[in-house]
C-alpha cells in the first residue's frame, strides 16, 4: 500500500499522505474494506489510489508467502493488482524482499545512467538494457543501487559517483 501511495509523488509528499493514513488509522485491510472513499480522499489518496488500495485489499496477498517464490512469481501476484506495474513489483522485489537479482528496466533513471556509463548514443530500451547487462546477473540489484546514484551524479555532479 504504501507504494501505491507513493506512486508519482514526490518522496515528501509520499511520506506526508503515509503518515497521515498511519495516524489515522487506516493502513489495515480491515479498514480498507469499512472505510469510505472520502474518509481515505481526506487523508491525501485520490480517486485513482483508493481503487488501487482497494484492489490490493481484494486481491489478499500472503505476503508472507511471497518471500518464499521466485521473482517471477512475485511479479505475477502483484501485477495482477490494479495499480502495481512492473516497476512497483521490482521495487517492492528489491526493497522489501531483499532480492539480488533485480534491475528495474523501465526506470527513467537506471536508463539514464546505463546510456552514460555504457557509452550509448540513446537511452536504451528495457529489451536493450537486459540485453546489456545479462552479464551482470546475479547481482543486478546492486548495480540497480550503483546505477540510481550514478544518475544522481549525473544530474548533480558535485560528488564523485560510487
Amino acid at each position: 500500500m504504501r507504494a501505491i501511495v507513493g506512486q508519482q509523488l514526490s518522496v515528501a509528499a509520499a511520506s506526508s499522505i503515509w503518515k497521515k493514513l498511519l495516524d489515522a488509522n487506516l493502513t489495515s485491510p480491515q479498514t480498507i474494506i469499512q472505510v469510505e472513499d472520502d474518509i481515505l480522499r481526506t487523508q491525501g489518496l485520490s480517486k485513482q489510489k483508493i481503487r488501487y488500495t482497494r484492489s490490493l485489499v481484494e486481491h489478499d496477498i500472503d505476503f508472507e508467502a511471497l518471500t518464499t517464490i521466485s521473482d517471477k512469481e512475485v511479479l505475477e501476484i502483484l501485477t495482477a493488482v490494479i495499480g502495481i506495474g512492473c516497476w512497483t513489483a521490482e521495487m517492492y522485489l528489491l526493497f522489501s524482499l531483499g532480492r539480488a537479482d533485480v534491475l528495474a528496466v523501465d526506470d527513467l533513471a537506471i536508463k539514464v545512467a546505463a546510456m552514460d556509463l555504457l557509452g550509448l548514443a540513446e537511452r536504451p530500451t528495457p529489451k536493450q538494457l537486459k540485453m546489456a547487462t545479462k552479464d551482470w546477473s546475479p547481482h543486478r540489484s546492486a548495480a540497480s543501487l550503483l546505477l540510481w546514484s550514478h544518475y544522481g551524479w549525473l544530474n548533480n555532479r558535485k560528488e564523485v559517483p560510487l
